[in-house]
């Protein structure tokens, strides 16, 4: 891998990284290529990122509280990674949001602060290293983060994160922002763009199975999280799949929160 920084020679399969003003319009061409003849879309958005950086993979989620709404993700490796923050609670991603600054991670960080995020990206992914940064809307308040995965351990050594941040963080958000605005424009449900659907369609079920927690055991919508995020843990099965099973009672919702 190549370093990012403002004076990288380009690498192989990777185009050069310039000053910030370069890299945004690298980034935005390299938009441009992904879209093709098609919609703009945050897979798009996500497998430019990858074309363009010394990274492995990407994605791309909606940052509400504890919980996020992962929207797209540049291969399927990313998109176990983007799960596992997801049901798991833990990793860059949230931090980025959280804080509004960007986060890395080799590995012994991960392993250090997210053991159990770092044990099952290990174990499921050939991911070693992750960084994210916050991505603010037009008006300037965080409401996504990037996630950027490297199978090298040590992607800081490859990657100035500063430069990527101040590069391209507020045309990604842009860009997001706009694939988003047919959402929010939407009146019904057969409005919502297709990889809108895709992305959310079990994660409804998430949001009823915390209400559905917390009726059963007066807990917070914190706590109730914790105990669906706990269960999918603890039986090595995704968020989503665990919330379903309390939705439609194949997992009782007393026993879950017993």
């Amino acid at each position: 891998m190549a370093r990012v920084s403002a004076d990288a020679e380009e690498p192989s399969g990777r185009r050069g990284a310039g000053p910030p003003g370069s890299l945004a319009a690298d980034f935005l061409e390299a938009v441009g290529q992904q879209m093709g003849d098609g919609p703009l879309t945050p897979g798009a958005l996500a497998r430019a990122v990858v074309s363009l950086l010394p990274v492995d993979g990407a994605g791309l989620a909606t940052v509400t509280g504890e919980l996020r709404l992962p929207l797209a993700a540049s291969t399927a490796a990313a998109e176990e990674a983007e799960e596992l923050q997801t049901t798991l609670g833990d990793g860059p991603c949230l931090v980025a949001a959280q804080t509004g600054a960007p986060c890395a991670a080799d590995l012994p960080e991960l392993l250090e602060r997210w053991p159990l995020y770092a044990e099952e990206l290990t174990r499921r992914t050939p991911y070693r290293s992750v960084a994210a940064l916050p991505l603010p809307s037009p008006a300037g308040e965080v409401f996504a983060a990037l996630d950027l995965y490297a199978e090298d351990a040590a992607l800081s050594a490859h990657l100035d994160l500063d430069l990527v941040a101040a590069a391209v963080a507020a045309p990604l958000g842009a860009l997001l922002d706009l694939c988003l605005r047919p959402v929010r424009d939407a009146v019904t449900e057969d409005a919502l763009p297709e990889w809108y659907a895709d992305a959310t369609a079990r994660r409804l079920d998430v949001s009823i199975a915390i209400g559905m927690v917390m009726a059963s055991s007066h807990r917070s919508v914190g706590d109730a999280l914790s105990v669906l995020r706990g269960h999918a843990y603890s039986h090595d099965r995704q968020l989503d799949d665990v919330a379903e099973d309390v939705v439609l009672g194949r997992l009782p919702v007393e026993d879950l929160a017993g």
